[in-house]
């Protein structure tokens, strides 16, 4: 789908049941999901294939590379 850039945004509670339901998936623009999570505009430019996971403490949300584990800034 020429539309499709790639990004998949799954909450920690979606399961891979529901992700699966037609109907459970939505097609936002980023400036919708920025709206959601102001957080992305940090990852924005990230290399394809890039797999993230956002985490939050006491300093606020940031996201961590799910396949080093590194935080980034």
């Amino acid at each position: 789908n020429p539309a499709d850039n790639g990004w998949r945004a799954i909450g920690d509670t979606d399961t891979e049941e529901y992700i699966n339901t037609l109907g459970n998936n939505v097609v936002v623009d980023f400036d919708r999901l920025v709206e959601i999570e102001p957080a992305v505009l940090a990852i924005y430019d990230m290399p394809i294939g890039t797999d993230l996971e956002l985490r939050q403490d006491e300093n606020g949300r940031y996201f961590v590379d799910s396949n080093t584990g590194k935080r980034l800034s």
